[in-house]
């Protein structure tokens, strides 16, 4: 028998052949060379992407031995990638059969028990290959994490007690460990792993202000006054420190009122020495109030500051988009564009801005600017949707309804996830449709956008408006409009405005002109409108 040394056999795994030898004489036959050549010619070709080939030689190799363990490893492997997540459990286990004690076989198990969902038979089976082997941190992190998500906060706590025999005075083990304690409201324990994550690293102010705003949560401002204090020995300029103090609780406004707040602090505010995330910070919950309910009052004074930030930290772009959100909440739309501007010429990688000035730039009815900054913004962010969205819209509104359709269509296809903006697009794509005079594919996205959303005021009210400029007016059309307007309370200034549009489609032209009135008095300020109603007519 013709025989040779091999060293490569170390890693394949055949049977006879243990996984980890290295460099040792092995004596073995012609025919097991060529086993081993195969595998080699098999892995090759897995790695270049050569799945099916790489499976068909695998399964070669198993035919003529049964016991090659690696060759069901690898089979699972690729059936993982094609995600068919039962064979390589198959596979996976088949390999575990021949070689119980391998880690990785198992590791392989866990995973795919993962990925099928099944993330407490994959916390069962970790637990299991964990007690066996020698301590590793990444695996017990990884179990204690599948615990958690398989609602065992008891077993994951173990898990990370066991990490702490290991691993001396690791902080995030005892921010998890805190955060499990919140959840299952034992709070002095809690509290516990808090002054462990400030002992492990005492100058870490941010570890520092999570302890003064438990003290504050659960009530004991004395502790949180002593530790913003200690704070600010650390930082003499920790803006956030410096508020909570000013009044002596942790939210001030509680005692004085939210403008008085807010005007109180100006002066603070205008310290160029602070941190203009903190003060971006104290201020966010204050713009998103008057997002979701105006206050004309508590507007004023969050205008105020964010000017203030504007001014004391005029390099940072973030200060320009705050003052953009500010204003534009206020309604005072070209200025927060301006803003808004600016914020991209300083940082341009801030999809969100882009985003509120293509809004912007629409509802103000500045069809050229919205058309080059949304042809921008694909460019700098192809896999955004609202992007081409936005670029579809604005060639619709200059009248180049060929042009307006292939990036419709692109927004289209990427917005499967993003349902509201799926029922824009699909709004929009039924009246460049229609404009087109193709009215089967026109009505089709309308009610496609209807049963995305059954109860849309707008894409009743569209539809409605679509029909009517057809020529015809039928029942279906007047229901669709009267149920937008109740839907909206009659609330809604766009709801209004397009209401306005039906009626004087429908011959109702005194009655369009209210409702053109109420949406101007309900907040709409598109030039559009302004013109219905000088002329007191519609195109």
């Amino acid at each position: 028998m013709f025989t040779k040394i091999v060293y490569r056999a170390a890693f394949i795994g055949f049977a006879g052949i243990p996984l980890g030898m290295t460099a040792q004489t092995v004596r073995v036959t012609e025919a097991e060379i060529k086993l081993q050549d195969h595998f080699i010619e098999a892995l090759t070709k897995q790695q270049m992407g050569k799945h099916e080939a790489a499976y068909k030689l695998f399964a070669d190799i198993l035919a003529k031995n049964a016991k090659c363990d690696a060759c069901h490893f690898q089979m699972a492997r690729i059936n993982e990638t094609q995600n068919k997540l039962d064979k390589a459990m198959e596979s996976a286990q088949k390999a575990v059969g021949i070689d119980p004690n391998n880690t990785w076989y198992q590791l392989m198990i866990v995973g795919l028990l993962e990925k099928a969902g099944k993330e407490k038979e994959a916390a069962e089976t970790l637990a299991k290959l964990v007690e066996k082997i020698d301590f590793q941190e990444d695996l017990h992190e990884r179990l204690a994490y599948l615990w958690v998500r398989t609602a065992a906060p008891d077993k994951a706590l173990k898990v990370y007690e066991k990490m702490e025999k290991y691993v001396v005075g690791h902080t995030e083990l005892a921010r998890k460990k805190y955060t499990i304690y919140v959840a299952k409201n034992e709070m002095k324990k809690a509290l516990v792993e808090l002054k462990k994550m400030s002992a492990h690293q005492p100058d870490n102010i941010a570890y520092m202000h999570e302890l003064a705003d438990f003290y504050n949560n659960i009530g004991d401002k004395v502790a949180a006054k002593l530790v913003y204090e200690h704070i600010l020995t650390l930082d003499k300029n920790d803006t956030k420190s410096m508020l909570a103090l000013k009044n002596g609780v942790q939210n001030p406004q509680k005692a004085t009122g939210d403008v008085a707040y807010l005007n109180d602090l100006k002066a603070l505010f205008s310290k160029k020495e602070l941190n203009i995330d903190l003060k971006i910070k104290e201020l966010i919950p204050f713009v998103n109030r008057i997002a979701e309910k105006y206050d004309a009052a508590l507007a004023t004074s969050c205008l105020e500051l964010a000017q203030i930030i504007e001014k004391t930290h005029p390099t940072e772009a973030k200060s320009y988009a705050l003052l953009g959100d500010v204003l534009q909440h206020n309604g005072q739309w070209i200025e927060a564009l301006e803003k808004y501007e600016k914020c991209i010429q300083l940082n341009a990688t801030v999809f969100p801005v882009w985003e509120q000035m293509m809004y912007l730039y629409e509802i103000t009815e500045q069809f050229d600017k919205l058309s080059k900054t949304s042809e921008k913004a694909t460019d700098l962010f192809p896999n955004q949707a609202t992007g081409f969205y936005f670029f579809g819209v604005s060639q619709a509104r200059l009248g180049k309804s060929a042009e307006a359709l292939p990036p419709l269509e692109q927004a289209l296809m990427m917005s499967s996830k993003k349902p509201p903006l799926k029922h824009d697009i699909l709004l929009e794509l039924g009246s460049v449709h229609n404009k087109a005079g193709r009215v089967e594919k026109s009505d089709k996205m309308f009610e496609e956008a209807l049963k995305l959303n059954p109860k849309s005021p707008l894409a009743r009210l569209k539809y409605a408006l679509v029909l009517a400029n057809r020529g015809s007016v039928t029942e279906k059309m007047r229901k669709m409009s009267e149920e937008a307007l109740s839907l909206t309370e009659s609330k809604d200034p766009l709801v209004l405005e397009l209401y306005g549009d039906y009626l004087f489609k429908t011959g109702l032209k005194e009655d369009a002109l209210k409702y053109w009135l109420q949406a101007k008095e309900k907040g709409n300020k598109a030039p559009s409108l302004e013109k219905k109603i000088k002329d007191k007519t519609f195109e």
